[in-house]
């Protein structure tokens, strides 16, 4: 299956006790796909505790298109190079719309010493960008992307087009679609 990437980055975003972070993604507009699965880079600092989730959100409301929990933070790899954490979600759904792909987590990241690293880089697609959820607020930082990719399958959508019902007569009419 084809894949939607942007894999390339080196600066780190660290969530740790003195941040509010409790999401931090991807802003962009997936059209007509199937998402079956996603992945972002991180590491782990520390002993942190708590779970990660990966969530398909929309941006128009917040609410969830899909998401999968990925398990504990203390499977996430401490090699500073970055691993990539990936889920497959149980029923792969369409898309087609603008949305966030995002990391989520739950639990205590403590100090410095105990916290998780996001990948970015510099701003690689237009109209794409990071988004970092700081409780009730959310900051797209318009000048990086988010290291990410995801599987998907292309949907072809059909145009119908439609013109006005013709040949009324009785109950039978011609609907000119």
């Amino acid at each position: 299956m084809p894949t939607e990437e942007q894999t390339a980055g080196a600066f780190t975003f660290y969530f740790a006790g003195g941040t509010n972070w409790n999401r931090i993604g991807q802003r962009l507009t997936i059209t007509n796909r199937i998402v079956s699965a996603l992945s972002f880079k991180t590491y782990r600092i520390g002993s942190p505790t708590g779970s990660v989730t990966m969530t398909i959100r929309k941006v128009s409301d917040d609410s969830v298109i899909l998401t999968q929990s990925y398990g504990s933070i203390a499977a996430v790899s401490t090699d500073t190079g970055g691993v990539w954490i990936s889920v497959t979600f149980d029923t792969p759904t369409l898309v087609n719309q603008e949305v966030r792909i995002l990391m989520e987590w739950s639990g205590t990241l403590g100090d410095g010493s105990n916290a998780l690293a996001f990948f970015a880089v510099a701003d690689v697609k237009a109209s794409e960008y990071v988004s970092r959820y700081e409780t009730n607020y959310v900051n797209d930082d318009t000048t990086r992307d988010a290291t990410y990719y995801y599987v998907y399958e292309a949907v072809d959508v059909l145009d119908v087009s439609t013109e006005p019902t013709t040949s009324i007569v009785g109950s039978t009419a011609t609907g000119n679609g």
